[in-house]
């Protein structure tokens, strides 16, 4: 398990905006933008879309 919280809290958010930003860690402790993901409520699911494909597996979704 990894020092992050692998709870998310779904809010609303105005018609066509992403529901979370998809970011991955770098070694130097800060974030890179990865893409961004919209949240399904009706089948609780996500749909991430990358604009570049990380090379690492842990993808964090974070509030816009």
């Amino acid at each position: 398990m990894s020092a992050h919280s692998s709870v998310l809290v779904i809010e609303g958010k105005e018609k066509g905006q992403p529901d979370f930003i998809a970011k991955i860690p770098l070694e130097n402790g800060k974030w890179e933008k990865v893409g961004y993901a919209y949240f399904n409520p009706r089948t609780e699911s996500f749909t991430v879309y990358f604009d570049i494909i990380p090379d690492k597996l842990k993808v964090v979704l974070f509030k816009e």
